[in-house]
């Protein structure tokens, strides 16, 4: 098994150890990693976003795309972006 292959598997088995309900997938295409998140708890924050560790990137765990501090997620609904 070569050095990459192992990476992968462990990275494979970490994410393994997320529990569903924590699961959240970077919404970067160019990463699109898992990591874990207390949606739950993010939710209910009056920004709910989330930054991914692996790519920096910020996203909106209520619609699940780049984050829009512009709009609210009513407002990303109503006019259909996601």
């Amino acid at each position: 098994i070569t050095q990459e292959e192992m990476a992968r598997l462990s990275r494979f088995a970490n994410e393994a150890k997320v529990a569903p309900e924590h699961r959240f997938y970077c919404v970067n295409e160019r990463c699109a990693r898992l990591f874990a998140v207390n949606t739950v708890e993010v939710k209910r924050r009056v920004k709910p976003f989330v930054t991914c560790p692996y790519c920096a990137t910020t996203a909106c765990v209520v619609c699940k795309i780049r984050w829009h501090d512009a709009l609210t997620c009513d407002e990303i609904k109503v006019n259909e972006y996601i």
